[in-house]
């Protein structure tokens, strides 16, 4: 609730859009995050079986992991940096200025696609390192 005052406080119409841009969806991700915290509590709380192994199930557990997990984790993980290295210089063109990669002929396109997996990619190991935890 104190975020949501906080927010209505701030400056509203054209303002607000130059001020936080796409920043809005913060508010929205910590309010469902913060919502779920809160089932989450309520469901532990709860007298009955079946909410064993919630808190694993949903954070991870380092007693489940597998060697072929870790092995995967690497591996994927080594990927992700040999390609990184053989784009480097058209990820970093392309991220600086899109209208001069394109002038030099780089298919900004394709490499944005790229990138963008890589990026999905290399949060979906960190996650998975974090429930390693």
């Amino acid at each position: 609730m104190v975020g949501r005052g906080w927010e209505k406080s701030l400056p509203q119409g054209p303002e607000r859009a130059e001020l936080f841009g796409r920043t809005h969806y913060i508010f929205e991700v910590r309010e469902v995050f913060g919502f779920g915290l809160l089932l989450l509590s309520i469901i532990q709380r709860l007298p009955v079986a079946s909410k064993t192994g919630l808190t694993q199930f949903l954070f991870g557990s380092a007693a489940t992991l597998l060697s072929s997990d870790i092995t995967l984790i690497l591996t994927v993980a080594a990927l992700l940096c040999l390609i990184l290295t053989l784009f480097w210089k058209e990820f970093k063109t392309m991220t600086f200025d899109i209208a001069f990669s394109r002038s030099l002929g780089i298919p900004v396109r394709y490499l944005d696609v790229l990138l963008t997996t890589l990026i999905v990619i290399a949060i979906v190991i960190v996650i998975m390192i974090l429930i390693m935890i």
